[in-house]
């Protein structure tokens, strides 16, 4: 009887084996060479919408009679003209009311944003005071505070004849304070509500805005001066609005020793780091009684002490 070799029986495959051993090498060695050869991946998608945009809009002028083509034409050179910023800014008193496209253009209105003021205008609004260009979309605060000093209102007077309120006779004359806001009244820095803000030079409902949010986080203004650390107050607004103020009322306290860390770093003269130190402390050490205790903390300078001193409140639960 023959003796059978173990060893060839081992490695002996059917006819099936063999195929199904074939196939899964060629498989294996193509999931490592189609990656490579970027032959799936697909081709970025080229965008057409512009020029769907362009064929459309090609299209409607196609149909168009030859005078109205040209007329659109011009206009969108026009419109292209209108919206680059003028190489020469001239500042000159301009009722908003009345003032045109050239004229605001003139100002250093752009293109589109003179368009939305004349739109605005068209659309039934009237401008009564200088702070009203604020609801124009599009108005940067910063180049409102640049026009505000050329912003007149044109009275009409017997006979027909009309002139820019502002006790300037010609347009080259120096700028004289618009006479927006005849009744300025001194108000109360803790209690002033947004209208009395607004009434003041040079505010309007922008800064109103602003002051009224630092004064709720403060708690309340310790003196007048401290209103000029209103974010993105000019000083030049303050100090014009500084003979109209005036503190009577108190602060509100921050209670040291009941609020949390999130209500404490909410105060403008606490950070948050600040905030999670003072917790710590009064947890391990008990309540503060005395600013001494603060300075303990290693937090806080003397600086930022002496600001904050007049908010704090050492009364416990």
């Amino acid at each position: 009887m023959k003796k059978r070799n173990k060893w060839k029986d081992f490695f002996y495959f059917t006819r099936s084996e063999r195929y199904g051993t074939w196939i899964l090498s060629l498989l294996l060695i193509l999931s490592f060479l189609l990656p490579r050869l970027d032959v799936f991946t697909p081709a970025p998608r080229t965008d057409f919408s512009k020029l769907d945009r362009a064929l459309a809009l090609w299209e409607a002028k196609r149909h168009l009679p030859k005078g109205q083509q040209i007329a659109s034409e011009r206009k969108e050179q026009q419109i292209d003209k209108e919206d680059q910023s003028p190489s020469a800014v001239k500042l000159f008193p301009f009722d908003p009311n009345k003032a045109s496209r050239e004229e605001l253009l003139q100002l250093g209105f752009s293109g589109s944003l003179a368009r939305t003021l004349i739109r605005f205008r068209h659309s039934g609004a009237h401008f009564s005071r200088a702070e009203d260009l604020l609801k124009v979309y599009g108005m940067k605060p910063e180049f409102y505070q640049r026009l505000r000093p050329y912003i007149r209102f044109v009275e009409e007077q017997k006979g027909g004849a009309s002139v820019l309120v502002a006790n300037q006779k010609t347009r080259d004359a120096a700028p004289v304070e618009t006479l927006d806001k005849p009744d300025i009244k001194t108000i109360d820095i803790n209690l002033a509500s947004q209208a009395d803000w607004d009434a003041l030079p040079g505010i309007g409902p922008y800064y109103a805005g602003r002051i009224l949010r630092f004064r709720e986080a403060l708690g309340g203004f310790k003196e007048v001066d401290q209103i000029a650390e209103t974010y993105g107050l000019p000083d030049s607004v303050f100090q014009k609005i500084k003979p109209f103020l005036q503190k009577k009322s108190p602060v509100h306290p921050l209670l040291l020793n009941q609020a949390s860390a999130e209500i404490l770093s909410r105060h403008p003269y606490v950070s948050k780091k600040q905030a999670e130190v003072l917790l710590a402390y009064r947890k391990r050490y008990g309540p503060f009684s005395k600013i001494e205790d603060l300075s303990n903390t290693g937090v806080f300078s003397e600086a930022e002490l002496e600001k904050l001193k007049p908010y704090l409140s050492f009364e416990t639960p």
